[in-house]
């Protein structure tokens, strides 16, 4: 049971997250980031390796999030917050597990250096199940104009629950509009 609560929790987290590879010569970085970002469009792949009691378990996944109704606003004072909610079709160990309504709000502090956006203090919850999760992030101005924004992302985390851990290990891209 503990595997599958841990595997569970696993699944959620990595639906607040996403990324994928550039390329650095189709970046384009024009536009201002400050404002309200309206999410059109995101999917990513990973993976979570979950151990209990000297056990490991390894699953490999992919998700495509649809019926997307969600935002992300950056501010001038270096603070940022989504809201919302979508849809994750997640594929993966010869599944496809539709996950329904899943909350994009999370909130906290950004700072841009070049491309890169390093996010701390960042906190957010994913549904079904709202568990919450803070941490640090980087994401990766992949193109950005006044009508469009392209954010890669990659994260590790760790998540530790009494006999169990998890490592889950994602990369996607983003996809803004406004």
């Amino acid at each position: 049971m503990k595997i599958i609560k841990v595997s569970l929790l696993g699944i959620f987290f990595i639906s607040l997250i996403s990324c994928s590879k550039d390329d650095e010569s189709k970046r384009e970085i024009s536009g201002s980031l400050i404002g309200q970002w309206n999410l059109t469009e995101f999917e990513y792949s990973g993976y979570s390796e979950t151990k209990v009691d000297g056990m490991s378990m390894r699953a490999d996944y992919a998700g495509i999030a649809e019926n997307i109704d969600a935002s992300m606003t950056f501010h001038e004072n270096g603070t940022f917050e989504s809201e919302g909610v979508y849809d994750v079709i997640l594929t993966g160990e010869g599944m496809t597990l539709p996950y329904r309504d899943i909350s994009y709000e999370s909130s906290g502090n950004y700072v841009v250096s070049g491309n890169r956006i390093d996010i701390t203090n960042f906190e957010g919850t994913s549904t079904p199940g709202a568990y919450e999760v803070a941490s640090e992030k980087e994401m990766i101005i992949v193109g950005l104009t006044d009508s469009r924004l392209v954010l890669d992302v990659s994260e590790n985390t760790t998540i530790t629950e009494e006999d169990a851990e998890a490592l889950i290990s994602i990369s996607g891209q983003y996809v803004f509009s406004r």
